[in-house]
């Protein structure tokens, strides 16, 4: 999904890990939860079978390195650190299951309680893009995308979701296709796109040159702006007095 989106063939990903390595820490109270950069190559003609053995051996070697602290190797490889910003990854990945979220908790007569998750608004995202999948007892997965919204708009956020939507959807049943080939839009959205949105053909006075129009709109509009880069604004006028 990423490396379509963003038209590259690597893609890096943050994931938090347990941070206990070993069954020694399985009965430690506190919190040992660590954060691991896995950077994949995706090649975009490979079925999708391939890709996933591919990514499978990624993860359990980053999983390896899980108990070294993401701040050590922030530090280690010279990265400047920029409270805004995370230096290795712009994405994150998490994954859970509904045992995962399950609470069980028994009391001193032997009375059974199951707690439940909460989900609490966020107000602010960690990073760019956070996609946690929840896996549920049936075995449907459910998508919660966190965004920045100083970087992406709603719109585009529901873009990405439907996208990841169509690929869970459509990569079972063709497994064989290569992955450049799965749609990533509807044919609705698609047809919007390449139709609708690109029928821009307007009537125009075909016995009259473009710097003839443009002569017109500085006589009617002097003052109205006809070009605006960064903090540039230039009104018709400006940019007629600079064209000659």
């Amino acid at each position: 999904l990423l490396a379509r989106f963003a038209n590259v063939d690597e893609v890096t990903l943050g994931t938090p890990v347990a941070g206990r390595p070993g069954a020694q820490f399985d009965r430690v109270i506190g919190p040992f939860v660590n954060t691991i950069a896995l950077r994949q190559t995706v090649d975009r003609t490979q079925a999708f079978p391939e890709l996933l053995k591919q990514v499978r051996r990624r993860v359990l070697e980053g999983f390896q390195h899980q108990g070294l602290a993401f701040d050590e190797l922030v530090t280690d490889l010279g990265f400047a650190k920029d409270p805004g910003r995370s230096p290795l990854y712009d994405v994150m990945l998490g994954y859970t299951t509904a045992d995962d979220l399950a609470l069980s908790l028994s009391d001193e007569g032997g009375s059974d309680s199951l707690g439940r998750p909460l989900r609490l608004p966020q107000r602010y995202s960690k990073v760019d893009l956070t996609f946690h999948i929840e896996k549920d007892r049936d075995g449907s997965l459910r998508l919660d995308l966190e965004y920045a919204t100083s970087v992406f708009m709603d719109a585009t956020a529901r873009v990405l979701c439907d996208a990841w939507h169509m690929l869970a959807t459509a990569i079972p049943r063709q497994s064989s296709c290569p992955m450049a080939e799965f749609a990533l839009q509807s044919a609705a959205d698609q047809r919007l796109l390449l139709e609708q949105v690109n029928a821009t053909a307007r009537p125009y006075p075909k016995h009259s040159s473009l710097v003839e129009e443009f002569l017109k709109v500085v006589q009617s509009s002097p003052d109205a702006m006809a070009v605006h880069a960064g903090d540039v604004q230039l009104s018709y006028a400006e940019l007629d007095a600079r064209s000659w």
